[in-house]
C-alpha cells in the first residue's frame, strides 16, 4: 500500500513537488556541455515563491486550471505591478510547458493567456541619465541625506559604469589597488564571464575612502 502511494505520489506531484524537480533539473540544471540551462533563474524563482506558490503550491498539478493562473496574475495587476504580472507568466509557462514535456499533466494551464491579457503591453522605460543630467547629479550627489558609503558607491558605479550587484557583492580581492584594475568574477557579472574594470584616480581614491570605512570586513560594501 506504501508502495502505491509512494506510485500516486509521483504520478501526481503536488505544484510544489513538481516545482522543486523543475528548479534541479532544468532551472539550475545544465546542458550535456555543462552549460547552465538558464542565465537567471533566480529571477523566476523570485516570482513563483512570491505569488504563485503561497496560492497553489499545496495542489495536485492535475488540479490547476487556467483560470486559477489568470486569478494570481489579477492580483499581481491589481496592486499596479503590470510588468511584474508579465514576468510571472512567462515563468508560468515555462514551467508548465516542462511539466508537460516530463508526462506530469497533459494539458498546459497556461496556454492561451496571453501578455495583452495580464500586465498588457510593456513600454520601455528611459534608463539613462543625459550628459546634462550626468554633471547636475554630480555636483549634488555630497549633499545627498544619505550615509557617506552610499554617496562613495553612488559615485563609483557612475566612473564604472558598473552594476550595483557587482558592486554590493564585490570582496577587496577583486580589487587590485597596485594594478588600477576592479575585476568583476564571472558569477557576479552579467554575461558570465570575467570582467576587468580600469580604475581611474578618483575611482581609486572613492575605493580607498570605501575600504577605511568597511573596518575588516572582506566586502567592499560593509
Amino acid at each position: 500500500e506504501k508502495q502505491e502511494i509512494i506510485a500516486k505520489r509521483r504520478l501526481e506531484p503536488t505544484v510544489n513537488e513538481a516545482y522543486e524537480g523543475y528548479k534541479k533539473k532544468y532551472l539550475f540544471g545544465h546542458d550535456k556541455n555543462g552549460n547552465p540551462n538558464l542565465k537567471a533563474p533566480g529571477k523566476q524563482v523570485e516570482y513563483f515563491d512570491r505569488d504563485v506558490l503561497p496560492k497553489i503550491e499545496n495542489w495536485k498539478i492535475t488540479q490547476v486550471k487556467g483560470r486559477h493562473l489568470v486569478d494570481i496574475l489579477d492580483n499581481i495587476t491589481n496592486r499596479g505591478s503590470h510588468v511584474s504580472a508579465n514576468r510571472t507568466l512567462s515563468a508560468m509557462k515555462t514551467f508548465f510547458s516542462w511539466c508537460v514535456g516530463r508526462k506530469l499533466i497533459s494539458i498546459d494551464p497556461s496556454d492561451g493567456i496571453k501578455k495583452k491579457h495580464v500586465g498588457g503591453k510593456e513600454v520601455s522605460r528611459k534608463s539613462y541619465l543625459s550628459t546634462d543630467e550626468l554633471k547636475v547629479f554630480w555636483k549634488k550627489v555630497d549633499n545627498i541625506p544619505s550615509s557617506r558609503q552610499i554617496i562613495l558607491v553612488i559615485k563609483i558605479l557612475l566612473l564604472t559604469g558598473q552594476r550595483v550587484s557587482e558592486l554590493v557583492n564585490a570582496t577587496w580581492n577583486h580589487i587590485d589597488f597596485e594594478n588600477r584594475l576592479w575585476t568583476v568574477p564571472e558569477e557576479l557579472s552579467k554575461n558570465d564571464e570575467p570582467n576587468k574594470v580600469p580604475l581611474h584616480d578618483d575611482t581609486i581614491r572613492y575605493f580607498e575612502e570605501l575600504k577605511m570605512l568597511a573596518g575588516n570586513s572582506r566586502y567592499v560594501c560593509q
